[in-house]
């Protein structure tokens, strides 16, 4: 289906892969638990000199490796974003969160959100950032005190929504 459509807009000689593409197809693998292909469509738009990759081709892989519980690799495709001179948004660091949330590792979770915030880009946290490291806390056994968590998250311009008061 899909990559052998790219793989032939890839050898067309009047036409080529956008950005758009390549991330669509990563996502789609990601999806699919399609881990390897993913990863081979990764370095070939890296390798690919019209496109350049963004925040958004890592994000999917990202994502899809956190929501799998490959958390290493998942840390090791933000560390490659690191190296591309990409910087993580929101999505980036909630994805990993995510993935340690569901994995109850509080600690990990609150050192990707402390990554984001004092970071040289200093990412904001959303809503659905907050509710991911509640979520941490719930998972490894701990019970989260909800007025520090309204605050923490009045704090950082967001308000609370349904899942943060069901969570709490």
């Amino acid at each position: 289906g899909a990559q052998k459509w790219l793989n032939e807009l890839r050898e067309s000689p009047t036409m080529a892969p956008t950005i758009v593409s390549y991330n669509t197809i990563i996502d789609a693998c990601g999806r699919a638990h399609e881990f390897e292909a993913a990863q081979s469509w990764l370095e070939k738009a890296i390798a690919d000199e019209g496109v350049k990759v963004d925040a958004i081709t890592f994000n999917g892989l990202i994502g899809a490796c956190a929501r799998a519980g490959k958390l290493f690799e998942a840390e090791q495709f933000m560390i490659e974003m690191l190296e591309l001179n990409l910087k993580p948004d929101v999505v980036t660091y909630t994805s990993m969160i995510s993935g340690f949330s569901r994995c109850g590792d509080l600690a990990a979770a609150e050192k990707w959100l402390a990554a984001m915030q004092e970071g040289p880009d200093g990412v904001r946290p959303n809503v659905a950032t907050f509710n991911a490291v509640i979520n941490a806390c719930i998972r490894s056994g701990q019970r989260p005190d909800p007025d520090e968590w309204f605050k923490r998250i009045r704090d950082a311009g967001e308000f609370p929504n349904l899942i943060t008061y069901s969570t709490l």
